[in-house]
């Protein structure tokens, strides 16, 4: 069986500061540095979510 990932995404409250990914796997929680792994992954989920548009599914406050 293959192991599911699972993407976080925390995004910047202002425009000083950086959007950042994470993937969570049953191990670990890992940050996503490299730009392309970044791009990959927000490729993805465009095109996984309705007609290419981002859906907000939970909202966190932290």
């Amino acid at each position: 069986m293959e192991d599911m990932k699972i993407y976080l995404f925390a995004q910047a409250l202002d425009n000083n500061s950086t959007d950042d990914w994470y993937e969570y796997t049953q191990n670990s929680i890992e940050k996503i540095i490299k730009e392309n792994e970044q791009s990959w992954v927000n490729n993805l989920i465009f095109e996984l979510t309705n007609e290419g548009e981002r859906e907000i599914f939970h909202n966190v406050e932290c």
